[in-house]
């Protein structure tokens, strides 16, 4: 009997791209580049996928490590045909970026023609950036060879906690969410509070509860710190960490 070829992983890193040049990483940001330097490190096959600016590209293993490389050392990035910015001073860090990622593409443009041809026995899709996930992505990664689609929950402040957002995220939050768990055959949740969360979301719009994992986010060793003469104090207390993202 012949031996099933086992299919390739996709995981998506197009949140990665957006944000190069928008400021310090966010937490998902880093969740992210966190999962992109695993599949880095796995023997099973793995392309990475970028959709941006009506356009979609695969890297290869070898690829994405330059880029991540580029990523950590903040470039160097590739400039933009000279007539494209002719008009402007400079070319935008994002352009730059999408200019390199192409160049290291091993395919490129049309989602539809990527996949087909370079994942003729299907895939494996991952989303863990919590980016563009329109409510069409899902019938067509479908339509277009995606055996299984894994989906990351990071939170729903959205729509638990709606007077901390602005109405029109609000409202694109829970489409999208919503389209997800229709869609969705395993969802990665980074604690049970979000999974309970979610599977609150899932029974109140009818549908039928997805398989869940709660993976925890780890964290990088901090830089050893020289002993301070100081005693340290014994009384309790809460550290709180948090970002204002505008």
């Amino acid at each position: 009997m012949a031996r099933q070829k086992k299919s390739a992983f996709v995981l998506d890193f197009s949140r990665t791209v957006s944000r190069i040049g928008r400021g310090h990483p966010t937490g998902i940001d880093r969740v992210e580049y966190a999962y992109i330097q695993y599949f880095l490190g796995q023997p099973d096959p793995v392309l990475f996928l970028a959709r941006y600016k009506g356009k979609s590209v695969l890297l290869s293993r070898e690829a994405m490590r330059d880029f991540m490389m580029r990523v950590q050392n903040n470039g160097p990035w590739d400039s933009p045909a000279k007539l494209r910015w002719l008009l402007r001073k400079e070319p935008t860090t994002g352009a730059k970026v999408r200019k390199t990622v192409s160049r290291l593409a091993i395919s490129g443009f049309s989602l539809s023609r990527i996949l087909k041809t370079n994942l003729p026995d299907g895939y494996t899709y991952i989303n863990v950036g919590h980016a563009r996930m329109t409510p069409r992505l899902w019938p067509f990664l479908r339509r277009n060879g995606a055996n299984s689609i894994i989906v990351m929950v990071h939170d729903l402040i959205p729509i638990d906690f709606p007077q901390y957002s602005r109405k029109n995220p609000r409202i694109r939050f829970e489409k999208w969410i919503r389209s997800v768990a229709e869609n969705a055959d395993v969802f990665i949740y980074n604690s049970a509070d979000t999974a309970k969360r979610m599977a609150y979301w899932i029974e109140r719009w009818g549908l039928p509860q997805t398989e869940g994992h709660v993976v925890l986010l780890g964290t990088d060793p901090l830089p050893k710190q020289e002993s301070s003469s100081k005693s340290p104090d014994s009384s309790p207390y809460f550290l709180c960490l948090g970002t204002i993202e505008l």
